[in-house]
């Protein structure tokens, strides 16, 4: 059995990919059914046996997530739109307080609306990137929010209170803090755990792996903003 080949299914395995699209992945490189049956099974038993060396490659993270994109365009819209309005405004909020004049009211209130967007839309991708195997719909996703949005403000209050405990006792515990429930609105959305609990079943997801979790997502904001910095150079 070809070690690359079970690697390979277990990096797709990690990257939240269902065994369906692995096999037609496999199976257009050329191999034969019973070879991916007898690698996927390898595969799983590997990560099951072996789960912090689980996690996918960076670059593997990034390619997965573009690729999630492309397919997706409805919900990179959905994010892309308000957060690109609210920095729009938050500049004329900053140009307000260089030249001591206050906002306009209703400027203010697009500003709340649109941060208010933000955290809603964010909450109905994760709803849909969480449920794909079942086909997540954005009508699915609005409701499942609407259901779930005091739920939700809860974890993201706490999450806020939390981490700013850890602050309060310098910084290096807030950072660990942050990293321990990066995974608490996952936990939410995929298994229903609420309040404290998600904050929990975040830091079990990420104990005994929190230095490999923090650079993971280092190397994903890195080379995320890899683009942002080159369109910044040429525009400058």
């Amino acid at each position: 059995m070809s070690p690359e080949l079970i690697n390979a299914i277990k990096e797709r395995l990690s990257a939240g990919q269902t065994r369906t699209e692995i096999e037609a992945a496999v199976l257009a490189m050329g191999h034969q059914k019973e070879v991916f049956d007898a690698a996927f099974t390898l595969a799983e038993h590997d990560l099951k046996n072996n789960s912090v060396g689980a996690l996918p490659k960076v670059t593997t993270l990034f390619v997965n997530g573009w690729d999630f994109a492309k397919s997706r365009l409805d919900l990179t819209l959905l994010l892309f739109v308000p957060l690109v309005l609210e920095v729009l405004a938050s500049f004329y909020f900053n140009y307000n307080a260089e030249m001591d004049t206050f906002p306009p009211v209703p400027l203010l209130a697009m500003f709340i609306m649109l941060g208010v967007a933000y955290v809603v839309t964010l909450a109905m991708t994760l709803f849909v990137v969480t449920s794909k195997d079942s086909g997540g719909t954005l009508d699915a996703a609005m409701k499942w929010t609407v259901r779930n949005a005091l739920p939700l403000l809860f974890i993201y209050i706490l999450s806020a209170l939390v981490v700013l405990g850890g602050f309060l006792f310098f910084i290096i515990p807030g950072i660990i803090v942050a990293i321990a429930i990066t995974f608490a609105q996952y936990a939410f959305v995929k298994e229903g755990k609420s309040g404290m609990g998600a904050l929990l079943a975040s830091r079990d997801l990420v104990k005994g792996r929190w230095f490999v979790v923090t650079r993971k997502i280092l190397g994903f904001v890195l080379l995320s903003l890899i683009p942002l910095l080159l369109f910044g150079m040429a525009y400058g």
